[in-house]
Formats: C-alpha cells, structure tokens, sequence
C-alpha cells in the first residue's frame, strides 16, 4: 500500500500529483477488497459486486378490470453503490418499464456503463492561470440496453451484476425476487 511522507512539509507546497497519488491509493485498497471478496464467493473477474443499495421493485402500471390483458410491467433499480475493475461506482437508479423489456432482464441484454465524470472542485486553474483543468473525477455508472451501449468500452452485463445474499450465496441483480406492487 502507498502511503505519503511528512518530510518537508514545513518547506514546500503541495502539488496537485500527491492528491493523485492518494487517489491511486484508494484504488489499490479497493481493487485488494474486491479480490477477497470475489474469492470468498467464487466470483469471476469480470463480475460486479452490490456494496449498498440497487434494490429491485417490480411493479404493475395496469389499472382497471382489463388489466390481465393488458399486463403492463416496471422494474425500478434503486441507487446504489457496485464494485468493479477496482473502483466503486455510484449507481443513479433506472426504470426499465414494458414485459418484453423485463423478459430480457436476466439475460445479457442489459448493461451497467461505467464512466467517469468531472466533480467538484474541477475545473481548477492550468499554465495558463484559466480555469481549464479537470483532474478530479467521479466514477458513475448508468443502465443502457446492450444495444445502445455497444460502442462503449467499460460496460458489465446486468447479469454479472452480482448482490451477495445471506448465507454466502451470490445472485445476479437480474435474479433477484422483486417486491410486488399492486
């Protein structure tokens, strides 16, 4: 583990690199933290794990006597926190509504998008004394269809999004029993 010096302290400024540095820190905690847990629940490398949050509500939107004809389905993920390739990304929540849509939940037609996003206090000042700067990022990820997020590389199938449930047991978020909402 990284860890930063007190020497010279009383004698130099501060550069925006040893911030950086601590960032890479962080990292390297949490990349050690997902490699226990994902050998603890004999997870693959490539799967995410829930840290807090993304519970599923399964909900019905047809109201009236010809609702059993007409079943309409939403699916709203809760925000929440996931684990992956080392970071942890903060999850704004999703609807996914229509049956033909949530049929295809569980499998890989769904997708977690990872990105990174520029967070306060950027911008920050550059060579030129302008605020055109922006070393501090936020790490975010978004629900897409697999279909529209082709393009993107830092992306996790639903279905390798995995919650850990009592008992050691590791289910994709995909599979999880929804709470019904009449």
């Amino acid at each position: 583990m990284n860890v930063i010096g007190t020497e010279g302290n009383n004698v130099r400024q501060i550069v925006p690199a040893e911030f950086n540095f601590l960032s890479a820190a962080d990292r390297q905690v949490v990349a050690a933290l997902q490699g226990v847990v994902k050998a603890m629940y004999g997870l693959e490398s490539g799967q995410a794990v829930v840290v807090e949050g993304m519970g599923a509500t399964w909900e019905n939107t047809t109201t009236g006597i010809d609702a059993s004809l007409r079943l309409t389905q939403r699916v709203t993920l809760a925000p929440g926190v996931v684990m992956w390739n080392g970071g942890l990304w903060e999850f704004g929540g999703a609807t996914i509504e229509g049956l033909g849509r949530l049929q295809a939940l569980n499998g890989d037609e769904w997708v977690l998008v990872m990105s990174e996003q520029v967070a306060p206090p950027s911008p920050v000042y550059g060579a030129t004394i302008a605020l055109d700067v922006s070393p501090h990022k936020r790490l975010v990820c978004t629900l897409a269809s697999a279909e529209d997020a082709a393009g993107e590389t830092q992306k996790v199938t639903l279905g390798n999004v995995m919650r850990i449930r009592s008992g050691g047991v590791s289910v994709p978020v995909s599979a999880m029993g929804f709470e019904v909402l009449i």
